[in-house]
């Protein structure tokens, strides 16, 4: 649909109103983990320092937390550590 918006210019008016995608999103709720990371003590700074930069790119204020659990497990890393040290000795 086209128009005469004056005497030097055409006019397309509402035709592409809708626009077009800019990228994708997902809702997430307030306290739900966005990236998770698991890497060897060893290179803590290295992956603290990627989700450091990557914090930035997300709208909002993000945290980093390092976590105390062995990998995906419940149990605290110090307690796993001294009954895998206790199954070495036997």
């Amino acid at each position: 649909m086209l128009s005469c918006a004056g005497a030097d210019r055409l006019q397309t008016g509402m035709r592409g109103a809708f626009g077009k995608p800019q990228g994708v999103c997902a809702r997430v709720a307030i306290g739900q983990v966005l990236l998770s990371v698991r890497c060897k003590d060893n290179n803590s700074h290295h992956a603290q320092e990627a989700l450091r930069r990557a914090k930035f790119k997300f709208p909002g204020r993000q945290k980093i937390i390092v976590s105390r659990k062995w990998y995906v497990s419940l149990q605290l890393k110090e307690s796993t550590m001294h009954i895998m040290n206790f199954v070495c000795l036997i």
